[in-house]
């Protein structure tokens, strides 16, 4: 739970020398959590 929490609650950061991370798109995150899951059962 905690795993999915941080994922769907992630934001954007910049980090040291400008980089950055962005999120991942929730509508993706949750294409690729419903084919994983399909695939589980």
């Amino acid at each position: 739970e905690a795993i999915l929490n941080s994922l769907f609650k992630a934001t954007r950061i910049e980090g040291k020398d400008g980089h950055v991370a962005e999120p991942l798109p929730l509508e993706s995150l949750k294409s690729t959590l419903e084919k994983l899951k399909n695939v589980s059962q």
